[in-house]
């Protein structure tokens, strides 16, 4: 009987333990989102989970190998997080970050080439930054070769310059007031823009130059 008694207590004991772990967990995600809410509306996180997909399906990224972010006020970004996978990206796979440093409003590992991102940023003309992998300028990176941006007269003006660079922070600071495309040899393509989705279809129309360089 004393042994059933002891054993009812520290099951009841476990489950307030389990209770008040479960409370705690849940009062920080609401505090998370909370925080979220206040700096980036929930709209606006949706619509880049929905330029990310859209990302993927164009063919321009490998996954979690490659990433995205968007300028946000009072030097932050919102940004696709370490481990985010593009095919399947979910809202918890992205997070606010500070434009200098690693700091993270949400506890969340920040992207590989955070450092690249805030290099860019220092640009004010740059609101939005894609780190991708097509095919095509992947070859052209790996030859060190440019595609002939005058075979499109239509999208020049859109496109802007391209460059070759080193994959240094410091080469991509330098060279990111000058350039929309950023090709680096053996890591891939920085497509920047005004806002992410002109950032996918710049890298978009860079591609098909490169295909038709092959050709």
């Amino acid at each position: 009987m004393e042994g059933r008694l002891r054993n009812a207590t520290m099951l009841d004991a476990y489950k307030k333990l389990t209770n008040s772990i479960v409370g705690f967990v849940n009062s920080q995600q609401k505090l998370g989102r909370r925080t979220q809410n206040a700096i980036v509306p929930r709209d606006e996180r949706v619509a880049f989970v929905e330029s990310l997909k859209w990302a993927f399906v164009q063919n321009l990224t490998l996954d979690r190998l490659s990433e995205a972010s968007f300028r946000l006020k009072s030097g932050k970004m919102l940004a696709t997080t370490e481990s985010a996978l593009f095919s399947q990206v979910m809202e918890d796979d992205i997070g606010i970050f500070s434009l200098a440093g690693q700091a993270s409003l949400e506890q969340k590992a920040p992207p590989r080439h955070i450092g690249w991102h805030q290099a860019i940023y220092q640009n004010q003309d740059h609101g939005a930054v894609l780190y991708c992998h097509p095919a095509a300028a992947l070859v052209m990176a790996q030859k060190r070769l440019l595609p002939d941006m005058d075979i499109l007269t239509d999208g020049n003006a859109f496109l802007g310059t391209a460059k070759i660079i080193e994959p240094d922070a410091g080469a991509i600071l330098k060279n990111a007031g000058e350039a929309n495309l950023l090709l680096i040899p053996q890591y891939g393509l920085i497509s920047t823009g005004s806002n992410l989705a002109e950032a996918i279809t710049r890298a978009v129309i860079f591609n098909r130059l490169c295909e038709a360089a092959a050709i």
